[in-house]
C-alpha cells in the first residue's frame, strides 16, 4: 500500500468491474487519492472510478504531492465529515418531512465517522441504527499483497 493511490475496495467488487474501471489496479492502493480529495462520497462511483483511471494514467511526483496537500487541507478544514449543520442531516431532515419517520436508519461507509453520524440521526429519530464500515483494512490489504496474512501486524488488526 502507498500513500497515494487509488482507495482499496472490497475484494468481492473485483469480478464487478469494466475493463476501464481494472486500471485502477495498475498502481498500489493508498491512503487517499484523486477522488478522494475531489469530492470523496459526494461523487458517483462512476466518477470515482473515473478519477482512479485519470490517476493511474498521469501519476507522477508533482501530483502525489498535490493530492497530499489537498488531504491535509481537507483534513485541517475538516471539510467532508459529517457533523450536525452539515448538509446531509438536513437533507435527511427533508426527506423524512416528506416520508415520515424512518423505521430504521443504516450508517454504511468506508469512513467511520458516518457511523456517528448515522447513530446520531438514529437517536434523533427513536429508531435503531445499523452500522457498517465497507473498507476491511486487513482483508483488502492482506488482498492486494500489501500485507501477508500471518505478519505480526496483520494478526493485530484481525
Amino acid at each position: 500500500m502507498s500513500i497515494i493511490g487509488p482507495r482499496p475496495l472490497l475484494v468481492e467488487y473485483l469480478p464487478l468491474y469494466n475493463e476501464k474501471q481494472k486500471h485502477r489496479h495498475d498502481v498500489q492502493p493508498g491512503l487517499s487519492g484523486l477522488a478522494q480529495v475531489s469530492g470523496r462520497n459526494a461523487i458517483s462511483w462512476k466518477d470515482k472510478f473515473n478519477l482512479d483511471v485519470q490517476y493511474v494514467d498521469s501519476v507522477s511526483f508533482i501530483g502525489d504531492w498535490k493530492i497530499i496537500f489537498l488531504t491535509l487541507k481537507k483534513v485541517f478544514m475538516r471539510e467532508g465529515i459529517n457533523s450536525e449543520t452539515a448538509a446531509t442531516m438536513e437533507t435527511f431532515k427533508e426527506y423524512a418531512k416528506s416520508n415520515g419517520k424512518p423505521d430504521i436508519i443504516l450508517a454504511s461507509s468506508v469512513h467511520p465517522l458516518t457511523l456517528v453520524a448515522g447513530i446520531k440521526i438514529a437517536k434523533k429519530f427513536g429508531v435503531p441504527c445499523i452500522c457498517e464500515v465497507r473498507d476491511l483494512w486487513p482483508e483488502s490489504i492482506v488482498a492486494y499483497g500489501a500485507l501477508k496474512k500471518r505478519s505480526m501486524i496483520a494478526k493485530i488488526l484481525y
